[in-house]
């Protein structure tokens, strides 16, 4: 599904699934596409067993709401076994997202990533994100970057690889009440950053309000770099 320019709207019962790579590129594949300030709107749609992302929404003025969906079994990029994301979310779009649930993708559940990204999510759960293929890293459940914005309310990030959620780069912040971040496991074998249910680093800002971490691998919430804020 592309919307490009224009307003698409899926009242109930979208399923998108399988969709396969460009055969010469391997690359592409994705689920639904929302860009060029675009306007999506998806009631319990499904989206699964996609390529590269299961559901991406970029650029200026783009916007897309998502109610009682499910994102799962993202495929890495073909060309290089890469990605894999649920749902990527980039400059300048913004993402509601109301009792959805991202489970069992590749590299990163939720990747929000960029000045002007922004995602306000209610009863989200993110859960089971696996290791990249290409090399066994991440597999994070939320990762927001580059001055992107995420607040959440009611969420759980849960048995996710290295992070359950990771908040980088000076501007990026998350903001979260009612949040529950468990089970994290350890990342690839050998990396010498350690697995945490929340990460805050190189500048990142974290707000919490009524949280609990429990059960995760190696350390709760880790802190690093000047300028990170918990």
């Amino acid at each position: 599904v592309l919307a490009m320019v224009a307003e698409f709207k899926v009242r109930r019962d979208l399923l998108v699934d399988g969709t396969r790579p460009d055969e010469d590129s391997g690359t592409a594949g994705f689920g639904v596409v929302v860009v060029k300030g675009a306007r999506a709107e998806l009631y319990s749609a499904r989206l699964s067993g996609n390529t590269t992302t299961g559901m991406f929404v970029d650029g200026a003025s783009t916007s897309a709401q998502v109610r009682g969906g499910t994102v799962d079994a993202t495929r890495p990029r073909k060309s290089d076994q890469k990605l894999g994301h649920g749902m990527f979310v980039g400059k300048g779009a913004a993402l509601r997202v109301d009792g959805a649930r991202i489970h069992g993708c590749r590299s990163v559940g939720l990747f929000v990533d960029g000045a002007g990204a922004h995602v306000e999510a209610h009863a989200l759960v993110v859960d089971g994100t696996l290791r990249r293929v290409q090399d066994g890293g991440l597999g994070i459940g939320l990762e927001v970057m580059d001055g992107a914005h995420v607040a959440l309310h009611s969420a759980r990030l849960s048995g996710n690889r290295l992070a359950g959620a990771a908040v980088i780069h000076a501007g990026s912040e998350l903001r979260a009440s009612d949040l529950l971040v468990d089970a994290t496991e350890e990342g690839k074998a050998g990396t010498a950053a350690a697995a945490a249910g929340i990460r805050v680093a190189d500048g990142g800002f974290v707000e919490l309000n009524r949280a609990r971490i429990t059960d995760n691998g190696q350390i709760g919430v880790v802190v690093l770099d000047p300028g990170s804020r918990l």
